[in-house]
């Protein structure tokens, strides 16, 4: 049932022993708190009307079972329509308080029907739509209207690209310009005009005084630089017998002067040593020791960190 028309009398003549009844009773209480909850606007009034039709049915069903006088159910003259087995029939004695009871019962079924009637007509209309938040779509990332501008940036990386290619082919021009010029010198020709290309070459890269410049080369330049100040302090050995002071190549930062006009030289005069020995120069061999053993001494005064020159400075000790 939907509407509380179901619930109008005629089962309001007929609860003289409701409150007698516990199960019936029970049925009201339940009634009468869904009754508050509508009136707080979470009940339902089709669970109310549902619940008032269970009471007056039950209360009838009691009615009858009680003027009947208690007689077993399935009797010729017992008009119940939910006859009770004979364990649950009350007996007579608290029957007294039947008039009392009913005008009670009466009034409070009287006030349930009456707030049913206000429920309805202050209810809304049913809705299609369901009695409880839906979720909702997935959140939307929207975009500016104006479309972002990477021009710039595709320019700068562009230009970053393009620097680096060419700091691949200039360490790669001077490379093999210091490996034809080793290859002169071992078999006795001239250096001159290869020199001054690579002094060119090296200047147009690393320009005099750009040494203090902690800025990090492109590419592998920076080993290429360290090549370039080793041969040029081989070199260097090779007129005056002497270390190749860090004033004549202000191009190279600290590192690669340590890394190639020192622990790489040490490495040379090693070879160098040998094939001079086997030549039965004396003085070569022993000049090239003292200044190793020098430069032994002198690194010793530095206090080198995990990284490539204190892997370079392990290998320099085996050159003596």
């Amino acid at each position: 049932p939907t509407s509380s028309s179901h619930l109008a009398p005629p089962f309001l003549g007929c609860v003289a022993g409701l409150l007698i009844d516990r199960r019936t009773s029970m049925l009201l209480q339940i009634c009468m708190r869904s009754l508050t909850k509508l009136a707080a606007g979470i009940g339902s009034p089709k669970r109310i009307a549902i619940l008032g039709l269970l009471v007056g049915q039950e209360a009838h069903a009691f009615l009858s079972v009680s003027s009947a006088q208690h007689r077993p159910c399935g009797g010729d003259k017992l008009a119940a329509p939910y006859p009770r087995p004979p364990h649950q029939l009350l007996p007579s004695r608290r029957a007294k308080g039947t008039t009392t009871a009913a005008n009670i019962v009466e009034t409070q079924v009287h006030t349930l029907h009456a707030h049913l009637q206000a429920a309805e007509r202050s209810s809304p209309p049913p809705s299609s739509s369901p009695p409880f938040n839906m979720p909702q779509p997935p959140y939307q990332y929207r975009t500016e209207s104006s479309t972002l501008d990477l021009t710039e940036m595709g320019t700068s990386l562009a230009q970053l690209e393009e620097r680096r290619q060419q700091a691949y082919a200039n360490a790669r021009a001077i490379g093999k310009l210091i490996l034809h010029s080793k290859l002169k010198l071992e078999t006795g020709q001239t250096t001159t005009e290869i020199d001054a290309e690579l002094s060119k070459l090296v200047a147009s890269v690393a320009p005099n005084g750009t040494g203090g410049n902690r800025i990090q080369r492109e590419a592998n330049l920076s080993s290429r630089i360290e090549d370039c100040v080793r041969y040029t302090a081989f070199q260097h050995f090779l007129v005056t017998g002497q270390l190749l002071s860090p004033s004549a190549v202000t191009y190279a930062t600290d590192e690669e002067y340590l890394a190639g006009a020192c622990m790489g030289l040490c490495h040379d005069l090693s070879r160098y040593g040998m094939g001079r020995a086997t030549a039965r120069d004396f003085d070569s061999v022993v000049q090239a020791s003292d200044l190793v053993q020098k430069l032994l001494e002198y690194l010793l005064k530095f206090d080198f960190r995990n990284g490539p020159l204190r892997r370079k400075y392990d290998a320099t000790k085996y050159a003596l």
